[in-house]
């Protein structure tokens, strides 16, 4: 049995992200402590969805860095969707969804976004 291939989603520059995380839980009864969101080589979460201080609803969200007033994590839509608006050309690149369980083992989910320039140009020297 060979790797799982990872799902691709495209977005063109300027434009809307959209990455889902599949955040099912595997063994009930459970709930989510956290939500984190990695780009590339894990070092610190780009995206943090915090639900250990009461209701989903009142999870706290916590952009990092490159994502600030670019992105939110929308957990009213299935699946649950991280969404970035604008996209940059530096943003493509493989993201990881990392879902922390109370009792279950943590889950890490990765989706590839391929980011497309808004304009194409064609360039044809002809000697």
């Amino acid at each position: 049995m060979g790797p799982v291939p990872i799902r691709e989603f495209v977005a063109v520059a300027g434009g809307e992200a959209r990455l889902p995380c599949n955040i099912a839980i595997p063994k009930e009864p459970d709930i989510i402590s956290l939500i984190l969101w990695y780009r590339e080589a894990p070092k610190s979460p780009i995206y943090t969805l915090d639900f250990r201080k009461g209701l989903p609803d009142d999870a706290k969200h916590f952009p990092g860095k490159s994502l600030t007033g670019r992105a939110h994590f929308e957990t009213n839509e299935y699946p649950p969707t991280l969404k970035i608006n604008p996209t940059y050309v530096e943003d493509e690149g493989v993201y990881k969804c990392r879902i922390e369980y109370r009792r279950s083992r943590t889950v890490t989910r990765p989706v590839k976004l391929v980011i497309i320039g808004k304009y194409n140009l064609i360039v044809s020297c002809r000697a």
